[in-house]
């Protein structure tokens, strides 16, 4: 779909924990008239910072509009940081995202207008949602990934539980007693959004009920 002008929402998050966490980001491409054209989501860094995500989410962004035809784009992001640094009021500090920065300066010197705001995190949702949406894709597939050394293991269902040796499983809300559900789940970053991380054991019962 090619549009002239468009409106760009993005945004970054770095889960479970910031620094250190896996990166991730999200972003939204709108007509002027407000409607999604185009959705994009994915990882920036397996181990980054929240301002590494919402570069990346920025830079996408950029590429994909450009890919679409836009030659004019109003941009909206919940990171102060980023705003500021594009427009020119905060210094580029950082020999990580210095990179990123002229990444993004280059990008937004291909479009013949272009403007960056700070909006507030609520008025952010749909690129927030997806940036999430990434992180949890990402963890889940890697423990998707450890699925298969469960398969000569025995799953049993007791008054809605399930077990796989010493670990007991609910779906309804998706639990378990293992130490890498309780261990990733307590993060406060998770908790705040309440974001729930399944497990290999939960993520395999699943898929057991489901064949």
């Amino acid at each position: 779909m090619e549009i002239k002008n468009a409106i760009i929402y993005f945004d970054g998050a770095c889960l479970p924990y910031n620094p250190g966490g896996t990166a991730t980001y999200g972003f939204v491409v709108k007509d002027t008239g407000g409607n999604t054209v185009f959705r994009g989501k994915g990882v920036a860094a397996e181990q980054g910072t929240n301002n590494i995500a919402e570069y990346t989410g920025l830079i996408e962004a950029l590429k994909k509009a450009k890919e679409m035809g836009v030659e004019q784009v109003k941009i909206y992001g919940d990171s102060m940081l980023v705003v500021n640094q594009i427009n020119g009021v905060y210094e580029v500090r950082s020999k990580n995202i210095y990179p990123l920065y002229e990444i993004a300066k280059k990008l937004l010197s291909q479009f013949s207008d272009w403007k960056i705001q700070w909006v507030a995190r609520k008025n952010n949702k749909e690129a927030d949602k997806l940036s999430t949406e990434a992180f949890i894709e990402y963890i889940e597939n890697k423990n998707r990934q450890r699925i298969e050394k469960l398969r000569e293991e025995l799953v049993i269902s007791e008054n809605g539980c399930f077990k796989i040796r010493d670990y007991v499983i609910t779906l309804n809300p998706p639990s378990c007693n293992c130490q890498y559900f309780q261990r990733i789940n307590s993060f406060s970053l998770l908790k705040k959004d309440n974001i729930v991380i399944k497990c290999k054991h939960i993520l395999f019962v699943e898929e057991s009920i489901r064949n």
